[in-house]
């Protein structure tokens, strides 16, 4: 009798051990994929990054565009702000393997970027990559680059251009590629805010205004804060998984190659249908903590928020 209870017990205890092993890994697969976040579950977090060790940070950054990718360095490296632990490269030195090493990765100032790097970061989200993509980053075409027109894809397609991100390699090195970051990062790219309103980073831009104030990227932030700068000025494309987080209200109506777009654009948002995972800014990360903004908790939010 003692031995079927001692095989008993122990059958028991194999099945308990399983069903924690089966739990802990699919909790592992939903936090990967951006489903949950860890912080959600108490000592969840330790036990996801003791397993995969602490969270990895890549900056990219190009040789143009909107963004100070070494100021955004120091910001996420000091310990009063975050600590993290970042690294910062030129995108000409990676591949995607390259990227799948970190958990997230933040491109700015990389207005001149080719077809085939652009299509190095959308695979890297579309392979479940955490990504944040800045301001006017891949606006400006490389040699061997061309605009996709719709009759590129539609058989009775116009001549229009789609956008700015979405392009065709015609180069030996990348011809017959053809990709649209708008379907990554759900936006439009209309131009840069100070390009057209001759201001510079120390000139009032207008007011931040959460859509979301629960989300955690904006989460504890006031709704009255001011916001001095540039930014690109973007519309957001309808999509499945689509969120608006923050809106900037500009003093005076945008106008961008007589096309008149109004008070209202958005400055944070996120693409995903299941996960939150891509996240696009329209304006680069450390200009909301420099003076004359100053607003530190967005770099808090931002790495806690996506990471934890």
């Amino acid at each position: 009798m003692k031995l079927k209870e001692a095989e008993s017990l122990s059958k028991n205890a194999f099945h308990l051990v399983v069903l924690i092993a089966l739990v802990l890994l699919i909790l592992g697969l939903v936090t990967w994929l951006g489903v949950i976040r860890c912080s959600l579950i108490p000592g969840w977090c330790n036990i996801y990054y003791g397993a995969l060790g602490e969270p990895r940070i890549l900056i990219v950054y190009g040789d143009d565009g909107l963004g100070s990718p070494q100021k955004l360095y120091e910001y996420l490296r000091d310990p009063r702000t975050v600590s993290a632990d970042v690294q910062i490269r030129h995108m000409q030195s990676l591949n995607v393997e390259n990227l799948k090493r970190f958990n997230l990765v933040i491109v700015e100032k990389a207005k001149t970027m080719s077809t085939d790097q652009m299509k190095m970061f959308i695979d890297y989200a579309d392979a479940g990559g955490k990504i944040i993509w800045t301001a006017d980053a891949g606006t400006a075409l490389a040699p061997g680059d061309e605009q996709l027109k719709k009759s590129d894809i539609f058989v009775d397609g116009s001549d229009e251009l789609i956008g700015v991100w979405a392009r065709k390699g015609t180069s030996t090195r990348n011809f017959g590629l053809i990709i649209n970051l708008e379907n990554t990062i759900s936006v439009h790219f209309e131009g840069n805010y100070c390009e057209k309103n001759s201001c510079t980073s120390n000139d009032r831009a207008g007011k931040l205004i959460p859509i979301d104030s629960d989300h955690f990227l904006v989460y504890g932030i006031r709704s009255d804060l001011t916001y001095f700068g540039d930014f690109s000025v973007v519309s957001d494309v309808k999509g499945v998984g689509t969120q608006k987080i923050m809106d900037i209200d500009t003093d005076r109506p945008v106008k961008i190659n007589d096309k008149s777009l109004g008070e209202n654009h958005p400055i944070i948002l996120s693409s995903g249908l299941f996960s939150q995972k891509v996240f696009y800014y329209a304006v680069p990360i450390e200009q909301l903590i420099t003076e004359p903004n100053n607003y530190s908790e967005f770099i808090r939010n931002l790495y806690y928020g996506i990471l934890y």
